[in-house]
């Protein structure tokens, strides 16, 4: 039959790797060692890009003409000496940082020496720009924003309380004559000494204004994140309870059903004598729907095994894909001669390593469904081989009924069938492109599906190699 339009193409995406935070991370604010690691290296960065400005600064300073034009007081030693310090510093973190391993503990301690660290060397910065004749005690709220992120409200009210001490001894030294006045600028502007406390007292009062509404910010976050994480800890309870139920209730179905089926095969085959021409259809349709209902339940168990996280995982094993899917052709070899498909097999060496059952599962579900959604007198073709960079290549090619491009990614959800596949085949679960999808996402392989309406369907298995 010719097709129409063009082959549309769809692939599986990857689960994503990372984890959610347990019950007790969430439950006490607990950051992990990998996100306070992560805060750590931010820190080392930014000190990089602020000893940067500080040697920036101390190179202005050194060139007459910029220094004049600037007004900036020439050959200040102390940007190069924070400079160096802070550099200095860094590279201690950074080799301590790779030392910290798992311990939390250890990586909270780090993380708040370099915080006193900073606003020490900040301190300074701020005294010898000009304390109280410059904004540079503004740069004190981003150590207490940031710590309001990093840290519980408590520990980010002491980070704000440090900051506020060292800006007020550093101010109280000046006011005092302890300090002598510093300034980066050759003409500092001398203001009177109220409105130096002041601007002194505005500054402390903005320090904790902004930690106030950092940390009620950070809190409600932190709260209505752990809202969220207890809400899905229930629902994967909730989840965990379905399954179990679900596989409970089709096991205790799997033996009536059989028992059904092998009776109607008796009654077929003759064991209780001929059945009349009335009683035949009757049995036939019987032992149809049994057989049908049995490879449901067969299908159910399977998906709820794959996805039941109370299963131990399986043990992987070298093998070769090529002799994977020989054995799924010798299995649907029967049911393509019936529907009068020809089965092509094109396997070369294709070294892998996996979970030969699940694999099994994966290429037999794909080479059945090929086969039952072929038209009759069809061709299948089952190949494999390695690319270039040496991962096994599945290939499942049919000239069938196609899917439809929209449709396409639904196609791995559980009991959904497009009502072409319905009309071409009735007995179908719905479950075998569902247990397709969990195998790939569970051992992180890469699948691709290409379709055309009436020409047929290519599923397309990338496996790691050996």
């Amino acid at each position: 039959m010719a097709g129409t339009g063009e082959r549309a193409t769809y692939e599986l995406p990857l689960a994503p790797s990372a984890q959610a935070p347990d019950a007790d991370t969430a439950r006490d604010h607990a950051v992990p060692v990998d996100i306070l690691l992560q805060n750590i290296a931010m820190f080392c960065r930014f000190r990089w890009m602020v000893a940067a400005v500080l040697a920036a600064v101390g190179a202005a300073t050194s060139l007459p003409a910029l220094s004049e034009t600037m007004a900036l007081r020439k050959h200040p030693l102390w940007p190069w000496v924070l400079a160096a310090a802070l550099a200095v510093a860094n590279v201690i973190y950074i080799t301590q940082a790779r030392r910290v391993g798992a311990s939390r503990r250890r990586a909270q301690a780090l993380l708040w020496a370099q915080i006193v660290l900073d606003l020490v060397a900040l301190t300074g910065v701020v005294y010898f720009v000009g304390s109280l004749s410059t904004f540079a005690a503004g740069a004190y709220l981003f150590h207490i924003v940031l710590s309001c992120i990093f840290f519980s409200r408590r520990q980010s009210l002491a980070v704000a309380m440090l900051a506020a001490a060292m800006f007020a001894v550093c101010v109280s030294a000046e006011q005092a004559g302890w300090l002598a006045r510093a300034s980066l600028w050759s003409a500092a502007p001398v203001q009177p000494q109220s409105v130096e406390w002041v601007n002194f007292t505005l500054v402390i009062v903005f320090m904790f204004v902004v930690w106030y509404l950092a940390s009620m910010l950070s809190e409600l976050v932190r709260r209505r994140g752990s809202e969220l994480a207890a809400a899905n800890r229930r629902l994967e309870h909730a989840r965990q309870e379905r399954t179990r139920h679900m596989l409970q209730t089709t096991h205790e179905l799997k033996a009536p059903f059989a028992a059904i089926e092998a009776n109607t095969q008796l009654l077929l085959n003759g064991y209780a004598g001929p059945l009349s021409e009335a009683a035949l259809p009757i049995v036939r349709r019987i032992d149809a729907r049994a057989r049908r209902l049995a490879g449901a339940i067969h299908d159910m168990l399977l998906l709820a095994n794959l996805q039941s996280l109370s299963e131990a995982p399986a043990e992987a094993t070298d093998l070769d894909v090529a002799d994977v899917l020989a054995w799924c052709c010798q299995q649907v070899r029967d049911r393509a001669t019936e529907r009068c498909v020809t089965l092509i097999e094109s396997l070369q060496p294709a070294p892998t390593r996996g979970v030969e059952e699940h694999l099994k599962m994966l290429f037999g579900n794909l080479v059945t469904n090929a086969v039952l959604y072929s038209f009759p007198g069809g061709q299948v073709r089952v190949s494999c081989n390695r690319d270039d960079s040496g991962r096994a290549v599945a290939c499942i090619e049919d000239h069938g009924i196609g899917i439809e491009p929209e449709k396409l990614p639904r196609i791995f959800e559980p009991y959904y069938r497009t009502s072409t596949a319905v009309q071409h085949n009735s007995e179908s679960s719905g479950l075998g492109l569902a247990i397709v999808r969990d195998i790939v996402t569970r051992h992180r392989l890469h699948l691709k599906v290409s379709s055309r309406i009436d020409e047929g369907t290519v599923f397309e298995v990338t496996l790691p190699p050996r």
